[in-house]
C-alpha cells in the first residue's frame, strides 16, 4: 500500500486519487450494454471520503440483460483492480452484490418512501438504504438512478423504516445468543463463540440505529458507536460491549502485536488516514475498530482454526461466563 497524505481538501492528491479512479469506474461500467444507472454510493458518494474510501456503485440493469450484464461488470471490476494494482495502490471497488432492475427500482421509486419498510427482508434493499444514503447518480442517460438516490436517502430515516430496521437488529441480537448458548450446551465452544460475536455485532447496530446513526464506515464503526454513546451518556454501555467483544485496551494491544503485518499496515495507514481528515481519534480506537472489522472478515471468509488475534474466546468456562453476562446486559436493554 502507499502511503496516504496531502491536505485534507479536494486538492489533496488521495482525494484526486479516488475521484479519478471512481470516475474510471463510472466510465468503464457505464459501457456494459444493459447498464441503465449507476449510483456512486458510500462515502464518495456522500462527498465524504478518506483515504481508505472503497469505490461503491449500486447499478441500475434492463430487466432481460441483468445477469449477463451483471457478470461483464464484474469482469470489469477484475480488470480495474488489476490496472490500479499495477499503478502501485489498488483501491477497493465494491460493485455487484447491491444491484436492482429497471422495474425494481421503478416499482419502488413510485411508493412513498416510507414504504421502504416493506423491502426490508431483501438484503439488497435493506443495506442499499445505508449505501446509497445521500448518494449521487454518476452515469443516468433516464433519470432513474436518480431518483432512486433520492428515494433512498429519504427512505432511510423514515419513522416506519426506523422501527422495522431496529426490530429485525433485536431479533437478530436474540436469534445469535440462543444460537451460541445452545452451541455451547453442545460443547462446540468455536461455534458459539462466533455466534456470540455475530449477536454483539447486531446489538451494536442496535444501539447505533436506536441513537440516531447509521452503521455507515464499518472500518471506522466503534470509534462512531463511541461518540454516539457520549452523547446519549452510554460511554460504559459501550464499553461493556466492547469487553464482551475481548477488545478492551490491554487486549487490543495484545491482539494487534499478534496479528498479521498486513493487518498492523492497515492500522497505521488507517490511523495516519483518519487524522489526516481531521478525525480526533487515538491510536487505540484505530486499532480496536481494525481488529473489529478485520477479525470479523477473517472469521466469515476463511476456514478455521482462526489465529488468537482474532479473539475467539475458546475457553468453555470462560466463555460461559461471558454468555451469562451477555444475558444480563440484554435483559436490562428490553
Amino acid at each position: 500500500m502507499q502511503q496516504v497524505g496531502g491536505d485534507t481538501g479536494p486538492s489533496a492528491p488521495w482525494h484526486r486519487l479516488l475521484e479519478e479512479r471512481a470516475r474510471q469506474a463510472v466510465d468503464a461500467l457505464a459501457r456494459v450494454e444493459g447498464v441503465l444507472g449507476l449510483l456512486l454510493a458510500g462515502s464518495i458518494g456522500r462527498g465524504e471520503p478518506w483515504p481508505l474510501s472503497d469505490i461503491d456503485v449500486i447499478p441500475i440493469y434492463e430487466d432481460e440483460r441483468a445477469e449477463t450484464a451483471a457478470a461483464e461488470v464484474e469482469a470489469e471490476r477484475n480488470e480495474l483492480l488489476d490496472w490500479w494494482a499495477a499503478e502501485g495502490h489498488c483501491t477497493c471497488l465494491d460493485v455487484g452484490k447491491l444491484r436492482f432492475t429497471r422495474s425494481e427500482a421503478a416499482q419502488a421509486t413510485a411508493l412513498p418512501p416510507a414504504e421502504a419498510a416493506r423491502y426490508l427482508d431483501d438484503p439488497r434493499w435493506f443495506h442499499s438504504l445505508d449505501k446509497g444514503y445521500r448518494g449521487r447518480a454518476a452515469f443516468d442517460p433516464e433519470g432513474l438512478a436518480t431518483r432512486l438516490s433520492g428515494w433512498l436517502t429519504e427512505a432511510r430515516f423514515a419513522p416506519e423504516v426506523a422501527r422495522e430496521r431496529l426490530q429485525m437488529h433485536w431479533q437478530q441480537v436474540g436469534e445469535a445468543y440462543e444460537e451460541a448458548v445452545a452451541m455451547l450446551g453442545k460443547q462446540e465452544t468455536l461455534a458459539a463463540s462466533i455466534a456470540l460475536r455475530e449477536s454483539l455485532h447486531a446489538l451494536t447496530r442496535y444501539l447505533i440505529e436506536g441513537w440516531g446513526g447509521r452503521d455507515n464506515s464499518w472500518a471506522r464503526f466503534a470509534t462512531r458507536l463511541e461518540l454516539r454513546a457520549a452523547e446519549r451518556g452510554e460511554e460504559d454501555l459501550v464499553a461493556h460491549v466492547m469487553t464482551l467483544y475481548g477488545l478492551t485496551p490491554e487486549e487490543v494491544v495484545r491482539r494487534m502485536a499478534l496479528a498479521p503485518e498486513g493487518i498492523r499496515q492497515r492500522h497505521r495507514l488507517s490511523l495516519q488516514g483518519r487524522r489526516l481528515v481531521g478525525e480526533s481519534v487515538t491510536e487505540q480506537q484505530d486499532a480496536r475498530d481494525v481488529l473489529l472489522v478485520f477479525s470479523t472478515r477473517e472469521v466469515r471468509y476463511q476456514r478455521p482454526p482462526y489465529g488468537e488475534w482474532v479473539g475467539l474466546e475458546l475457553d468453555r468456562t470462560t466463555l460461559g461466563k461471558r454468555l451469562d453476562e451477555y444475558g444480563h446486559l440484554l435483559k436490562r436493554l428490553t
